[in-house]
């Protein structure tokens, strides 16, 4: 076998040769055979990918078939496989060693009839791999359909050229429930544990008049779950199908009839490379009376490049009557960052092979004109030329059309011919150097990390990142602490690798989680139940922990209740998940916890009879009082922290008090004996001719009162009269007890009219039985005294006990002038001592 090496074209000495860095993506992909006996090693330190024409291979991708090629870690060809169609007896053969030879048990007893051809991982094992192809199935005379079909091969067999070692068989399909669905392409992109392998296909189902989605998870026991996704109705999808280079997006093209014309629409589809569905990202109509057979991702997914072949047909300027058709096809880009509205305006044409004719058919490439476009190793889009032997390429896809660098003869495959698409790789083999490992969403106040790194780390590189604001990081790894809400955006990246760059980016949402608030006594004592809480939100679920004591009620609700069972630094911890969001906010409360002041009762110890005592002890929210009394009359409650009591009776009495937390639990009690005295008896008080107030009882002391105001606190038991006035006495005794008040008595002195009236006022006789006379010195025609309208009489106590108007002298009882004698009738007082008052004269006489 001869291998011949064809060199790069040079278009212009002028022209700098691009740097190829085929570290990009990993080794695996740096071998692609495809077509006509081309063979592009991209493992090589030159700057740009060799070339290769492998004579006497007998093997040729069919037109329109995707063709597979891995290489092992080193860069080395371990395998390929694909549709031959250079001769009929290779058609049963789909499986190509690194040789360039058939594999080893790899013909089978059919003729492999397939589109698409793919290779992946076997999970686990990394000597076997899966040979999966598209196969068409007959049912009935005329019904033909496809579907999933693989081999397993083990390139430990034929000293490490591969053998397979499982063939399955062609009419082992796996979608018997649907025998209307037809595959029409399929791709490898690597399941979110990057173990097990999706193969998502598209095709048609004339059942449900729509296309479909239909995703196989191949795991290590063969095809372990299959996953439909239905989209629009009336819709017939395109050979168009391709992958992001993460594996998120995934575009396909359909065509659907409005009135007489033909459109083609672009669907860009979310894929969840963890259920295998798929969801609408965004969709535009690209064109009308053309059909879109190829289309490849920017590696950072912004742009989308497409090959549309046009049907465009015209007049001849010539005759007038004879169409011409166009044959050729034009290369687009699409600014993916737009709405799906904008999308279509942002269509710029990078390169153009129509040309005009007499046509036989009216849909023609034509020799030269594009038809492949894949992403490379070295993050170019290499671009396969119709029925030729070289290839376009576009330099810097990630960049604006203008800045792209379209080369339009980049790479001359010699003896070669480009025939069929060029090969398909896992998306995991595509810029997993560059990976960016972090979560989605964070919950504010979490540490949010995103972690990006290169497979291969023998390369020189940097990192710099942009976040939301500006903000610059150039380390591998962003790790913030205690993110916050205003931290959500896009973090770009750009890693510069020997000169060459990458991009890529995460977009990061930082959902709000605010810290919950405690309620509750940051201080305790031992054996006290303290509530806590926070505020009810039934968007929450609540756990709450606490240290140095016990919960006693459900510790998932919004309110607890504790019991502090040690002293010392406690607390209480509160964690909260929102249901909504998952997001977990967490709160702690320090709690000092303290032992109880001894139990005590502040309070005298001695009262007097009927006194009311107030006795008082440490209060604490969280406890409970209970007073018992012995000998005492409560006035308040028996359950406060303090009690008002009366000492009815004389002699000791006892109080205790009985202190429990609040699920009546005692924590201690404390008693005290109270001395009641005996208070003094009611005093009596005496009028003594020498105008003197006298007490009867003897040794206490006394306190007068005159018109209600203490005039006098003293030990003799007399007080001498000064001034006219109501007197009352209260008796002290030696234990400061208190007697009652006296009675009170109304005592009227006047020095002056008692001097006036003293020679000109007599009463008689004294001492009376029946009755006495008063008797004036100079009788008149007019009262005695001035504004005096009767004569009063009072006894001992002050009581009034008779009145007599002052009248003038009454001729009817038998007076025959003016009197000056008065007779007041006294026989009905008892006997005693009596006080006469006129006026301000008083005068007094005795009642036998």
């Amino acid at each position: 076998m001869k291998i011949t090496i064809f060199i790069r074209l040079l278009i212009t000495l002028t022209f700098s040769l691009p740097v190829v860095n085929p570290l990009f993506s990993q080794k695996e992909t740096w071998i692609w055979v495809f077509g006509y006996n081309n063979v592009l090693n991209f493992n090589t330190i030159d700057t740009f990918p060799i070339p290769m024409s492998i004579d006497n291979m007998f093997f040729g991708t069919y037109l329109y078939s995707y063709t597979s090629t891995i290489s092992d870690s080193a860069g080395n060809l371990l395998f390929f496989n694909g549709r031959a169609s250079l001769e009929d007896s290779y058609n049963y053969i789909s499986n190509w060693n690194k040789f360039y030879e058939p594999m080893d048990n790899s013909r089978h007893s059919e003729k492999m009839s397939g589109d698409d051809y793919l290779i992946i991982n076997f999970p686990g094992r990394k000597n076997l791999y899966y040979s999966i192809k598209t196969c068409w199935h007959t049912l009935g005379a005329n019904s033909v359909y496809t579907d999933i079909a693989y081999d397993i091969i083990d390139m430990k067999k034929d000293n490490g050229a591969g053998s397979v070692i499982l063939k399955m068989p062609q009419d082992r399909y796996h979608f018997p429930e649907r025998s209307d669905y037809d595959v029409n392409k399929a791709l490898p992109i690597k399941h979110s544990n990057n173990i097990e392998t999706w193969i998502v296909t598209i095709g048609n189902s004339a059942e449900y008049q729509c296309a479909l989605f239909k995703s196989y998870l191949f795991s290590d026991n063969g095809i372990k779950d299959t996953v439909l996704t239905f989209l629009q109705k009336n819709t017939v999808n395109s050979a168009l199908f391709n992958k992001s280079t993460n594996g998120k997006f995934v575009v396909s093209s359909f065509i659907y009839e409005q009135g007489y014309l033909e459109y083609h629409e672009i669907l860009i589809s979310s894929f969840n490379n963890k259920t295998g569905t798929f969801s609408r990202y965004k969709s535009f109509t690209a064109c009308d009376s053309c059909l879109i057979i190829s289309a490849a991702f920017s590696p950072d997914a912004s742009k989308l490049y497409t090959i549309e072949i046009f049907f465009g047909s015209k007049e001849d300027s010539l005759t007038n009557n004879t169409i011409t058709y166009s044959k050729g096809s034009r290369i687009f880009q699409y600014d993916l960052t737009k709405s799906s509205a904008e999308i279509p305006k942002s269509k710029k044409q990078i390169g153009s092979t129509i040309t005009w004719g007499h046509l036989k058919e009216k849909i023609v490439i034509g020799k030269g004109g594009y038809y492949d476009i894949q992403l490379s190793p070295d993050n170019k889009l290499y671009i396969s030329r119709f029925d030729t032997n070289f290839l376009s390429v576009i330099e810097n896809p990630n960049d604006k059309w203008e800045k792209i660098k379209y080369i339009d003869k980049f790479i001359n495959l010699g003896k070669g011919t480009v025939i069929g698409r060029f090969p398909v790789f896992c998306n995991n083999y595509y810029n997993t150097h560059l990976s960016i490992t972090t979560d989605s969403s964070f919950c504010e106040g979490d540490t949010l990390i995103i972690e990006a790194g290169l497979s291969d780390n023998t390369y020189k590189s940097s990192y710099l990142w942009t976040g939301p604001k500006g903000e610059i990081y150039d380390t591998p790894k962003i790790t913030i602490p205690n993110c916050n809400v205003s931290q959500s955006g896009i973090y770009r990246l750009v890693v510069d690798v020997n000169g060459a760059k990458l991009h890529d980016s995460a977009m990061i949402k930082i959902i709000s989680n605010p810290v919950p608030l405690i309620k509750g006594s940051k201080e305790a004592y031992i054996k006290t139940i303290e509530e806590y809480s926070t505020n009810d939100n039934m968007d929450y679920f609540y756990f709450w922990e606490v240290e140095g004591g016990n919960i006693l009620t459900n510790p998932n609700r919004s309110r607890i209740s504790v019991r502090w069972d040690s002293v010392g630094n406690c607390f209480v911890k509160l964690n909260r998940t929102n249901i909504k969001t998952g997001c977990v906010s967490s709160s702690l409360l320090e709690v000092i916890v303290r032992e109880f002041p001894e139990a005590n009762i502040s309070g005298d110890t001695t009262a007097c009879q009927g006194d009311t005592i107030l006795f008082n002890t440490f209060f604490n929210q969280n406890l409970t009082y209970n007073w018992e009394l012995k000998d005492f009359r409560p006035i308040s409650s028996l359950n406060e922290s303090n009690i008002r009591i009366v000492c009815d009776t004389a002699g000791y009495g006892k109080i205790k008090l009985i202190r429990k937390n609040k699920i009546t639990e005692e924590i201690d009690s404390v008693e005290r004996l109270v001395l009641i005295h005996q208070r003094p008896e009611k005093p009596l008080i005496k009028l003594n001719p020498d105008t003197t107030l006298e007490v009867t009882a003897g040794g206490y002391r006394y306190k007068w009162f005159k018109d209600g105001k203490l005039i006098s606190e003293q030990s003799e038991n007399k007080i001498k009269l000064e001034t006219t006035g109501r007197y009352s006495v209260i008796l002290i005794d030696q234990n400061g007890c208190e007697s009652e008040l006296s009675e009170i008595i109304e005592i009227i002195l006047s020095n002056k009219e008692t001097s006036k009236h003293k020679s000109s006022i007599t009463i008689s006789p004294n001492p009376a039985r029946e009755y006495i006379e008063i008797e004036f010195s100079s009788p008149r025609l007019k009262p005695w005294f001035e504004g005096v309208d009767a004569i009063k009489i009072f006894n001992l106590l002050g009581e009034c006990v008779l009145s007599v108007a002052q009248t003038f002298p009454s001729v009817d009882s038998g007076q025959t002038g003016m009197s000056d004698l008065l007779r007041i009738d006294v026989s009905g007082l008892p006997a005693g001592v009596y006080f006469v008052r006129v006026g301000d004269w008083v005068g007094r006489f005795v009642k036998i």
